[in-house]
């Protein structure tokens, strides 16, 4: 089993065990306003920092933050950073969980490989995947070969992680940023590296889920792939609309995140720039959106060029939507 120590009997469930890390996080408290969402008040229209002090924290927050089914808990990657730089390989899975009135300490899963990052949950939330470099393997080109591994939930935590069957490539040379699954058990992941010129390139590619069976990864059409970086892709449950993050020309700075609505016929629309209201001079990525669909999220660096988390209200999905028809 996956441990951890336990803040309270009464509030908790998944074993996880609290780090050095968790240096600066607030400890867990009530959350006595029903309108709070993980004890932080909601965002309007203008993107705001999620949860200082809690997850967005003076550590690098390098991934998207994903939510079980029910939005009882999110998990996330921290990068450790010393003196205001990340000087180490270490990336760590963390946690932390809503329970009632009651919100738990954030606190890192005692996994059994040492670096881990890169969580998605399957469409139940009953089994947790991540990232984790092979250590039987040579890098190539400074990448390490990672490998995808799976914990299936139990009654009181997740199971001892095994490596997983999910067709995440996995090959030298390359890596895998972000992925994640659909309500139908497709998969969407972005893919890395280096291009024809040298320089590294990204592109997102889908392996359908059908009769029981993955099919081949696809590379995504439709304007998806323009440019030579588009990365982080996240689909809702009903892959109604695909959102990412891309270099290509017109953006508002060097990563902006497009969206692509999905038609009645399986085609994606043109993506479109997602707007000031989140993107900026800066490099927004990793984007997410909660279970009930009302608050959208994404990471962007810092002053101190760290990645916090962010978040504003999702209601922006819809106006880009019907402004595309």
């Amino acid at each position: 089993m996956i441990k951890m120590s336990i803040l309270s009997a009464s509030l908790v469930m998944l074993l996880i065990a609290p780090s050095s890390i968790s240096a600066g996080r607030d400890a867990a408290g009530p959350a006595k306003d029903a309108g709070l969402f993980f004890g932080q008040k909601p965002p309007g229209i203008k993107s705001e920092l999620f949860a200082p002090g809690l997850v967005s924290t003076a550590n690098m927050e390098h991934g998207r933050v994903v939510f079980s089914p029910d939005a009882t808990e999110l998990f996330w990657t921290v990068v450790p950073v010393a003196a205001g730089r990340h000087d180490t390989e270490e990336q760590n899975i963390w946690s932390v969980r809503m329970t009632g009135e009651r919100l738990s300490a954030p606190a890192k899963l005692l996994l059994p490989q040492p670096v881990n990052r890169a969580p998605a949950l399957s469409p139940d939330g009953t089994v947790l995947y991540y990232l984790s470099p092979d250590p039987r393997a040579e890098m190539k080109g400074g990448v390490p070969v990672e490998q995808l591994w799976e914990a299936k939930r139990e009654a009181d935590g997740w199971a001892t992680p095994k490596l997983s069957e999910l067709p995440l490539p996995t090959e030298p040379g390359k890596m895998v940023m972000s992925f994640c699954l659909a309500g139908d058990g497709d998969l969407y992941f972005d893919l890395g590296g280096p291009g024809a010129s040298g320089k590294w390139e990204w592109r997102i590619y889908v392996s359908s889920f059908e009769n029981g069976r993955y099919l081949k990864p696809a590379l995504l059409g439709d304007g998806i792939n323009e440019g030579t970086i588009n990365q982080g892709p996240f689909v809702p449950p009903d892959e109604s609309y695909l959102v990412f993050s891309s270099n290509r020309e017109g953006g508002s700075g060097a990563w902006d995140l497009y969206i692509s609505f999905r038609s009645e016929d399986g085609r994606w629309s043109r993506p479109v720039n997602m707007g000031a209201s989140i993107n900026s001079e800066s490099q927004e990525r990793f984007p997410s959106v909660s279970p009930d669909g009302k608050y959208f999220f994404f990471a962007r660096p810092n002053e101190d060029r760290m990645d916090d988390i962010f978040w504003v209200d999702a209601g922006i999905i819809g106006k880009l939507r019907d402004a595309s028809r």
